[in-house]
């Protein structure tokens, strides 16, 4: 959790990322915080009631998928979800399917890939300062 808001802007920037869709007000957007998945586990473990606890104290963060192969099955898991996250960051995905961009879209949720390697991700996102 961030102790204040951070302009996503900043957040992308900071991690080196790419926004892949076109979502609209990213410059208004702001998180508090940030939750690592393997995408992998969370697919194959995680029901509804789990997914919730993803978010912390606040809806308002960045839900960092590693592990991703193609990135659709994340997006489909927040797509049906009433409750989404502000920003979905790829880490090193093998491929990025363009179904996962269209509904990154139609959620107006920035969809973020990331080629830092996964410490040096883990030290910047901790090291904002909003």
């Amino acid at each position: 959790e961030y102790p204040y808001s951070v302009p996503v802007e900043e957040f992308i920037r900071a991690i080196e990322g790419e926004i892949l869709n076109s979502p609209r007000d990213v410059d208004k957007m702001t998180i508090k915080g940030f939750t690592l998945v393997d995408s992998i586990r969370a697919i194959k473990s995680l029901d509804s009631s789990d997914f919730i606890h993803l978010y912390g104290w606040s809806t308002e963060r960045a839900i960092i998928f590693t592990g991703v192969q193609y990135g659709r099955s994340p997006m489909i898991a927040i797509k049906v979800h009433p409750v989404k996250p502000t920003v979905v960051v790829y880490h090193r995905p093998n491929a990025v399917d363009p179904l996962a961009v269209k509904l990154a879209d139609t959620e107006n949720i920035p969809l973020v890939l990331t080629n830092l390697p996964l410490k040096e991700l883990i030290e910047r996102m901790r090291s904002i300062k909003g």
